[in-house]
């Protein structure tokens, strides 16, 4: 091909250094957070949390919110803890109350030990099951079915 004549347009930028911010106080990014986090407060995530994640001292305090914030954050596409951030741009604070900065996450995160971990399972496995109560994914499934229900 003859590419005489042809100006070519290259990014000046790497992909790495580009990002999208959204610094509009009336701006929402991720406005499908909404309905996911409301199905979360409906199963108990905070309650569970709350009762049964005990990390003692400050770094623990609240661990409802920096869990919900983590939840929040990973359902964004954070994957790690600078990431959290985009949980607190534009709108997103006036939807979502308790929202925890990325430097509070990461030190609540640091002072995890094992057992800790396993109570963030726990609690992480009971808000299935309440999942499972709330969205009858599989409705009628326990059931018998007829064989002959189908056939004509």
């Amino acid at each position: 091909m003859d590419w005489k004549g042809i100006s070519q347009v290259r990014s000046s930028h790497s992909a790495a250094r580009v990002s999208a911010v959204f610094d509009d106080a009336n701006l929402v990014a991720s406005a499908g957070l909404v309905p996911v986090m409301r199905l979360a407060e409906r199963v108990g995530l905070s309650e569970l949390v709350a009762e049964g994640v005990r990390v003692p001292g400050s770094e623990g305090a609240n661990a409802d919110a920096k869990v919900g914030s983590i939840v929040a954050g990973m359902l964004t596409g954070a994957d790690s803890i600078d990431d959290l951030d985009v949980i607190r741009h534009g709108a997103m604070p006036k939807l979502f109350g308790g929202i925890r900065a990325p430097s509070t996450v990461g030190t609540f995160l640091r002072a995890l030990t094992w057992g800790h971990a396993r109570q963030v399972e726990s609690a992480a496995r009971e808000c299935l099951v309440g999942l499972a109560r709330q969205t009858p994914v599989l409705a009628g499934a326990a059931e018998p079915q007829s064989t002959e229900a189908g056939l004509k």
